[in-house]
């Protein structure tokens, strides 16, 4: 049963807009995925892989640089996350089973290979990928990543989020909720908009979704040793970001330093989207990648 007051899946973006498309693929498994796409389907693929409880709205200014710089920019709203089908046995949460469930979205766009970019809890999964098939994976962009050094207050959220509480959750989740989690990860360049409390909303209306949110906090691995990379990766961090510190980031710096961008939070997506499409167009058209675009 859907819960009322959120915005009805089909209203949600990319609807309206006439240069990106949403679709759902069925994965091996059986699940269904959404995606949300732009850009010329035999373009270089660049999949975006969204942060715990973000859908794909947040990354439609990167979606829109990346299509008109000559990419196809490819958001994949994982299992449990967005519009995508949300399994309920907690198992289907872990690192492993969600980086698995990346690489069968590339299995199922059929991507032999492709580059990554993964915001926050995104960047665990997304380095994973790298780890298990880089072979396939040409190069990691990571904003914001967690799953490395720990999430600052994560005790805190798994305290509030017992299993017995699972069935209340989706009630939980009002608008003030959420605008008051939102204002609580931006920096200082801007504030959330209706519309961006609206968007990060609306699957609170599928029941599953704040029990697929639970089962990540406590299953997901939060914390573990940053992998070595066979592959070109580049770390963008946002100077007042509490979830994961600038200071963190040399941590993880790969063949470029770290971009720290100044004022921004954990959302930099949405903070400073030409500041951080910039970044992101220098790597992927870095002559250091094997068939990378120029300008």
């Amino acid at each position: 049963m859907l819960l009322r007051g959120r915005v009805p899946a089909g209203d949600l973006y990319p609807a309206g807009e006439s240069d990106v498309h949403a679709r759902y693929i069925r994965l091996a498994s059986g699940i269904r995925v959404r995606v949300v796409e732009a850009g010329s389907a035999s373009a270089q693929p660049i999949v975006i892989i969204p942060g715990w409880g973000c859908t794909a709205w947040l990354y439609r200014d990167v979606v829109r640089g990346l299509a008109q710089a000559g990419f196809r920019a490819i958001v994949v709203e994982l299992k449990g996350q967005g519009l995508s089908d949300k399994p309920t046995a907690a198992d289907e949460y872990t690192l492993d089973a969600m980086r698995d469930n990346l690489l069968a979205v590339l299995n199922a766009l059929s991507l032999p290979v492709a580059g990554l970019i993964g915001h926050s809890m995104g960047a665990a999964v997304a380095v994973q990928a790298a780890v298990i098939a880089p072979d396939r994976i040409t190069s990691v962009a990571l904003a914001a990543p967690v799953g490395f050094a720990g999430v600052p207050g994560m005790s805190i959220f798994r305290a509030l989020t017992p299993r017995v509480a699972v069935p209340l959750l989706p009630y939980v989740a009002s608008r003030f909720v959420i605008k008051m989690m939102l204002e609580l990860v931006y920096g200082d360049l801007t504030a959330p908009t209706g519309r961006d409390i609206d968007e990060m909303r609306a699957p609170t209306q599928f029941p599953e979704y704040t029990c697929a949110l639970r089962h990540l906090l406590h299953r997901f691995e939060w914390e573990s040793a940053f992998p070595r990379l066979a592959v070109p990766h580049l770390v963008i961090a946002g100077e007042k970001d509490h979830l994961s510190p600038a200071g963190d980031a040399h941590r993880y710096a790969g063949d470029r330093p770290a971009c720290v961008i100044k004022g921004a939070g954990h959302v930099l997506f949405s903070e400073a989207p030409e500041a951080v499409n910039a970044e992101l167009l220098s790597f992927f058209r870095s002559p250091h990648r094997p068939g990378y675009i120029s300008s």
